[in-house]
C-alpha cells in the first residue's frame, strides 16, 4: 500500500463503523481504485452511497471537504429543475472522511440515448436538453465563493493553470498529436490569454461530462462534485460538448445556449472554443484510459468478447473524433489571428461604443472606475497589403478623465504591439528608465493591441510649426533630444535579456528591402537610385561594426521627442531593435531637413544637434563614427 493511502484495514474499519451506525447493508462495490472508496448500501427499500477518502494528503482532503460543503449548498439553493442529493451523514473530522447520502436514481445522459432505442424510457430528454440542463447551469454560476463556509477552499483558476493542465496532458500523450499541431494549438492558445482571464470566474463543477448527469423522466441530477472549482463560464459547457460527440443534438442546443445566453460576455463564441481546444488533451487521455480498461475488462472476464470489441470500436470512434476536434479548433483559432480578423479589431476600437464596452469588461484592471463614456479625440488607421496600423487617442471619462493611447501594428504576420509593448514595459520598470517614456498599461494579444499613457504636451515638430522665429528654445531641445538618444544608446544589451527584437528592422534587412522596393516599382527603378542603393550597400560593408550595436529607438522623428514642462520623453518605440546608434543619429539628421528648415538654418542646427550628441556619446572614438552617420542619413532620404 503506498504512503500516500490509508490501509485497507483503515478503510474497511469506516466502512463496518458507518453500516453499524446507521444500519446499513452493503450491496456492491462502485469503486475501490484512486482517490475514493464507493459502494452502495441499502436500508429495507432505501438505497445509498458511501464515499470514504482513499488517499491520504491535503488536496484530496480538501477536495473532499469542498465537495461536501458544495452539496449542502446546492442543496439549500433553489434551483428549478435539480434534484439535489439528500445527505444522511458525513464526518470531515475523523481519518479515512467518509460521505453518506441518498443513491440518485436516474440514467446517465451518456446511455439516454440507448434507453431510448431500447424502449425503456419515454423519451423525454428533448424538454430537459432544451432548457432544464442549462437552466441549472446558470443558477450555479451565480454562486459566489461568499456563500461557502470557512472550512470550503475553492480554487479559482486562471488562464495559466488550465494551459499547465494542458501542457501536462499533451506531454502524456507522447506524440498522439503532430508536434506542428501541438505548436499551434499553443499559439492560438497564448494569444487569447486575455480573453480568458478577462472573463469572471464562476462556480464550475469541473467534471461536467455525461456519466455525471442524471436524468429521470422530468427529474435532473448533477453528481461527482469532487472537482469543484471557480474558473471560465465555458469551461463546463466545453467539457459536456466534448463529452456528447455522438450527439450532435446535444452540442446543437450548447452552441444555441451559448449564443442567447452570455451575451454580455465579450466573444462568448471564441471563448467555448478557447475552453474546448484546453480540455481536449485531457479528454483524448481519458478515452484512451477507458479503451485500455475494455481490455482490462475482458483480460479479467467481466465482459465477453463480443462487448469488448463493440466497446472498443465507441472508444476509437471517439477518439478518432476527438483527435480531429483538436485539429479543427487549432486550425479555427489560427485563422482568427489573421489579418482578416484584425480587420474586425479595428473596427471595434474605432466605434466609441464598443470601445466603452472594451474597456469596462476587459480593461479594467486599468481604469480606477467603470467608464461612463468615452470619445476618440484622434484616428489613424492604414490597411495595406502588409501592414495593418491603428492609433487612437482615447478620452475617457471616469470617476476622473483620463487620456489613452490605443495602438494596433500587425506587419508582416507579426504582432508588433507585442513587441512594443514588452519593451515599454522593462524600461518602464526600471527608476533609470522610466522618465525616457510614457507609461505602458496593458496588451491585448488577441487584438494585436496594446494601450499606454498619453504622454502630455506637444512634439519637437510641434513646436517647428507653432514657432515662426526658431532660435536658442530650439536648439535647447534639440540638446535634449540628444541626451536621451544617449542615455537611450548607453543602456547595456543585457538589460534587454529575454526579449526578442524584430529582424525585419535591423540595417541588413531595410537596405534589401529598399533594394527590393526599387527593382519591383519601375518609376523607382533608375539608374541613379539603383546607384544609391550599391553605394549604401558598399558602405554598409565597409562600416560594419558588431561592437558598436545598442538598443536604439529605430524611428527617431521630432514627432516622437514630447515636450512637456521641460522635459522630454520619446514615444512609439515600435521600430526598436539592437542595431547601430547612428540610425537614430542618422534619422535626425534628415528630420531637421524634411521639416522645413532649409539652407543655412537647416545647417545650424544640424550641427547644433550633432555637436552635443556627439560630445557626450561613448561612440564618438568608434571606427567610421561620420561616415556610419552619413550612410543612415543618405538610407532615410532613399526612403
Amino acid at each position: 500500500m503506498p504512503n500516500n493511502q490509508f490501509t485497507n484495514k483503515q478503510v474497511q474499519h469506516t466502512v463496518n463503523r458507518v453500516l453499524s451506525e446507521h444500519d446499513l447493508t452493503i450491496e456492491h462495490t462502485m469503486s475501490t481504485s484512486g482517490e475514493f472508496f464507493v459502494r452502495t448500501a441499502t436500508r429495507g427499500k432505501q438505497k445509498f452511497l458511501l464515499k470514504i477518502r482513499q488517499t491520504k494528503t491535503k488536496e484530496s482532503k480538501q477536495r473532499f471537504v469542498n465537495e461536501i460543503q458544495t452539496n449542502k449548498l446546492i442543496q439549500k439553493t433553489s434551483i428549478p429543475h435539480l434534484y439535489t442529493t439528500r445527505f444522511l451523514t458525513a464526518d470531515t473530522t475523523t481519518e479515512p472522511e467518509y460521505l453518506l447520502y441518498e443513491f440518485m436514481t436516474g440514467y446517465p445522459l451518456s446511455n439516454y440515448y440507448f434507453y431510448i432505442s431500447k424502449g425503456r424510457i419515454h423519451p423525454r430528454i428533448p424538454r430537459l436538453l432544451r432548457s432544464h440542463i442549462f437552466e441549472v447551469i446558470t443558477t450555479i454560476q451565480k454562486i459566489k465563493p461568499t456563500a461557502f463556509p470557512k472550512t470550503c477552499s475553492l480554487q479559482t483558476k486562471k488562464f495559466a493553470d488550465n494551459y499547465t493542465e494542458f501542457t501536462r496532458y499533451t506531454k502524456a500523450l507522447d506524440g498522439t498529436i503532430e508536434p506542428k499541431t501541438q505548436e499551434r494549438a499553443a499559439r492560438a492558445l497564448n494569444h487569447f490569454h486575455d480573453l480568458f482571464d478577462s472573463t469572471p470566474a464562476v462556480l464550475t463543477h469541473g467534471d461536467f461530462n455525461p456519466k455525471n448527469i442524471l436524468l429521470d423522466k422530468t427529474k435532473l441530477s448533477i453528481v461527482d462534485w469532487s472537482d469543484v472549482h471557480y474558473n471560465n463560464p465555458m469551461y463546463d459547457l466545453a467539457t459536456l460538448y466534448l463529452y456528447a460527440w455522438q450527439h450532435p443534438e446535444i452540442q446543437d442546443r450548447i452552441e444555441q445556449h451559448i449564443a442567447k445566453a452570455y451575451t454580455k460576455i465579450n466573444d462568448a463564441k471564441r471563448l467555448f472554443e478557447l475552453n474546448q481546444l484546453l480540455l481536449l488533451p485531457k479528454v483524448i487521455t481519458v478515452t484512451k484510459n477507458s479503451i485500455a480498461g475494455i481490455a482490462d475488462d475482458y483480460a479479467h472476464k467481466k465482459i465477453t468478447q463480443q462487448q469488448a470489441d463493440e466497446l472498443t470500436a465507441i472508444g476509437d470512434h471517439a477518439l478518432a473524433s476527438q483527435y480531429k476536434r483538436f485539429t479543427q479548433l487549432t486550425r479555427l483559432l489560427n485563422q482568427f489571428l489573421k489579418d482578416t480578423q484584425l480587420t474586425e479589431s479595428i473596427k471595434l476600437f474605432s466605434n466609441p461604443k464598443t470601445t466603452l464596452t472594451f474597456f469596462n469588461h476587459s480593461a479594467q484592471n486599468i481604469l480606477p472606475a467603470k467608464a461612463t463614456s468615452v470619445q476618440i479625440k484622434t484616428l489613424r488607421i492604414d490597411i495595406l497589403p502588409t501592414t495593418q496600423k491603428f492609433i487612437a487617442e482615447y478620452i475617457l471619462h471616469t470617476n476622473k478623465t483620463i487620456e489613452l493611447l490605443g495602438k494596433i501594428r500587425h506587419v508582416r504576420g507579426q504582432d508588433l504591439s507585442k513587441h512594443s509593448y514588452t519593451i515599454l514595459k522593462r524600461l518602464w520598470n526600471n527608476q533609470s528608465t522610466r522618465e525616457l517614456i510614457s507609461q505602458p498599461l496593458a496588451h491585448y494579444p488577441r487584438h494585436c493591441l496594446y494601450i499606454y499613457k498619453k504622454t502630455p504636451g506637444n512634439s519637437i515638430a510641434d513646436y517647428i510649426l507653432q514657432h515662426q522665429h526658431l532660435g536658442r528654445q530650439f536648439e535647447r531641445l534639440l540638446v535634449q533630444a540628444g541626451n536621451v538618444l544617449n542615455k537611450l544608446h548607453r543602456i547595456p544589451r543585457s538589460f534587454f535579456d529575454g526579449i526578442t527584437f524584430v529582424e525585419s528592422y535591423t540595417t541588413p534587412v531595410q537596405i534589401q528591402r529598399l533594394a527590393e522596393h526599387i527593382q519591383n516599382h519601375p518609376q523607382h527603378n533608375t539608374h541613379t537610385n539603383n546607384s544609391l542603393v550599391s553605394q549604401i550597400q558598399q558602405l554598409h560593408a565597409e562600416t560594419k561594426d558588431v561592437n558598436s550595436t545598442s538598443f536604439i529607438h529605430g524611428d527617431a522623428q521630432l514627432e516622437n521627442f514630447i515636450v512637456y514642462r521641460n522635459k522630454i520623453r520619446l514615444i512609439d518605440f515600435d521600430n526598436a531593435v539592437l542595431d547601430d546608434p547612428m540610425v537614430d543619429v542618422g534619422n535626425m539628421l534628415k528630420q531637421i531637413n524634411y521639416r522645413g528648415l532649409l539652407g543655412n538654418r537647416a545647417h545650424h542646427f544640424r550641427n547644433v544637434f550633432l555637436a552635443n550628441y556627439t560630445k557626450k556619446t561613448a561612440y564618438k572614438h568608434a571606427p567610421d563614427y561620420f561616415k556610419r552617420i552619413n550612410l543612415y542619413c543618405i538610407m532615410g532620404i532613399v526612403k
